[in-house]
């Protein structure tokens, strides 16, 4: 049996309670933001397109464009960034 003296049981029981206190103030943050992201970004778009004889879905929004086909193990086929494919074809 270990015995430990009143300071690090204190000293303990102080970084738990600020650990927890730090993961609710961070989640309650992120919840807020995710709520404000979502209302000023309407223009995020999923579509069915077809990529080179395969049913995709394109993610896009302004900035990038994510080419995805389901079918093939969810695989990322393209990305597009200011009208540059990055992926290899």
């Amino acid at each position: 049996m270990k015995f430990h003296s009143v300071p690090a049981n204190r000293l303990r029981t102080f970084c738990s309670n600020f650990f927890l206190i730090l993961v609710v103030i961070l989640w309650t943050l992120s919840s807020a933001f995710a709520q404000t992201n979502q209302a000023k970004s309407p223009d995020c778009r999923v579509e069915a397109v077809d990529y080179k004889g395969w049913h995709a879905q394109q993610l896009s929004n302004r900035w990038i464009q994510a080419i995805i086909v389901p079918r093939n193990g969810g695989r990322l086929m393209q990305v597009t960034f200011a009208g540059h494919a990055y992926l290899f074809r």
